[in-house]
């Protein structure tokens, strides 16, 4: 008998939108599922409906059944179910106040090395760290079936890997793991299965044949498999960027953190006017710090933040924070990018916003409320957002996360678009495959740019 069988013939939300139709998965003790699929193709929808989020938080209905050992489960509440689930903002798991708080309200054992966050407060931490610390507790929950959506998102290069191998052991002591993910490189090795959605919410493939599983989604946009950039080490010497002229903006030998503890010590970095500018580093190494210095949203304890228009105004900065939903206020997508633009001061602001958000793929959404999009879908709004004001100073904090190829394709074309219009745009990631699209490297941790 199957550990879990799922049968979803829809999944429909208020309104009618079905988001997931005639999926049909099955696991036994020890296999990994690994679901693939463009972005808004339904796959967070899927490990929803599974944890019990749908329909218990979230509001939507399923049509179909989910047995557990023979069992239907439909009716037990997320808590009660023999299943640990991430999503994929992981804060939403974020209970406590420090690190060792977290792990004991959910009874884990550290399945990951996340000693140095346990004194820690959350609010400290950064993107990363906390969800390495998170992954940890819902990996040491001890639950039979185990869902994670898009668990590498905020992981650095170390991190991820300690997450490969602690994912392949759950499933060799019996664990049924499904795994949804964009940077499917890190994680073709893991599956057994693979289930590869399309962009209707139905399935284009499943079943075991992992490598022609992969190439048919790939076909879809999904990020190849064979991802070479996912293995690049930054690891040169620092580099002058003489070469630029004029920046836009600025740190000079800055130092900041959190209640007493220093993340930046003595940093300076310039940015330059037609440049777009990669940040990279480890997890907790500063990157979402010092971008909140250069947006204005944080001070630095010493050192000088400039601007090359002067004193801070809000109307040349673009900032798309690390988990945007939380900065969500209007009722529709379309609202929310045509009132920034409004506030900026365009007198074509409903021209403006329709033409950023077809550029970022969300024309189909216009009267969607902001929160039933996609993790990535969600993430674009935020930059549709940030890029409508038409700023000097473009501040993009792991936008890349939750995209297919294309949708991260054309996030980086807004960049680009601020930097061709005499711009910065500063964007920090850790997806190192998409490291060419860049004219420099900033490497936050060693304090200088790596190509220049």
């Amino acid at each position: 008998m199957a550990m879990l069988e799922a049968q979803v013939r829809r999944v429909t939300y208020p309104g009618g939108r079905v988001a997931v139709e005639n999926v049909h998965v099955s696991l036994e003790p020890g296999e990994v599922l690994l679901v693939v699929g463009p972005s808004g193709s339904g796959k967070s929808t899927l490990l929803k409906t599974i944890a019990g989020v749908i329909p218990f938080i979230e509001d939507a209905h399923l049509h179909g059944s989910i047995l557990v050992h023979g069992e239907s489960i439909e009716g037990l509440p997320p808590g009660r179910r023999p299943v640990a689930y991430m999503p994929q903002d992981p804060s939403e798991l974020a209970l406590g106040d420090y690190g060792a708080e977290i792990l004991l309200l959910y009874g884990a054992k550290p399945r990951l090395e996340v000693e140095e966050l346990l004194e820690r407060r959350v609010s400290e931490m950064s993107s990363g760290q906390l969800q390495r610390l998170l992954l940890s507790a819902v990996l040491g929950q001890g639950r039979s079936i185990v869902l994670l959506d898009e668990p590498l998102a905020n992981l650095d290069v170390y991190s991820s890997s300690l997450a490969y191998r602690t994912v392949k052991e759950v499933a060799g002591e019996g664990g049924s793991v499904i795994v949804a993910e964009h940077r499917v490189s890190k994680l073709a090795g893991l599956a057994d299965k693979i289930l590869v959605l399309g962009k209707d919410g139905r399935p284009v493939y499943y079943g075991k044949n992992v490598e022609g599983g992969l190439r048919i989604a790939e076909d879809i946009g999904v990020r190849p498999a064979d991802a070479t950039g996912e293995q690049v080490e930054i690891d040169v010497s620092c580099k002058s960027v003489s070469g630029w002229k004029d920046a836009v903006a600025g740190l000079e030998n800055v130092y900041a953190g959190y209640e007493g503890r220093a993340v930046l010590k003595g940093l300076s970095f310039i940015c330059p006017r037609g440049a777009m500018v990669a940040v990279i580093g480890p997890n907790g190494s500063g990157k979402t710090t010092m971008l909140r210095l250069l947006a204005g949203v944080a001070k630095p304890w010493r050192g000088r933040v400039y601007y090359a228009w002067g004193r801070w105004d809000w109307r040349m900065i673009g900032y798309a924070p690390a988990s945007p939903w939380l900065s969500f206020l209007e009722d529709t997508v379309f609202d929310e990018v045509a009132v920034a633009a409004r506030r900026a001061g365009s007198s074509s602001f409903r021209e403006d916003a329709l033409e950023v958000l077809k550029l970022l793929g969300l024309q189909e959404y216009l009267g969607e409320k902001p929160w039933r999009l996609s993790g990535g879908e969600m993430v674009r709004l935020a930059v549709a957002r940030a890029v409508v004001k038409k700023p000097r100073l473009l501040l993009l904090d792991e936008p890349l996360r939750g995209q297919d190829r294309r949708s991260a394709e054309v996030v980086l074309e807004a960049a680009r678009l601020v930097a061709r219009s005499g711009g910065c745009s500063v964007v920090v990631t850790h997806d190192l495959e998409f490291l060419r699209e860049f004219d420099l490297i900033y490497r936050v941790d060693r304090g200088c740019y790596m190509v220049g």
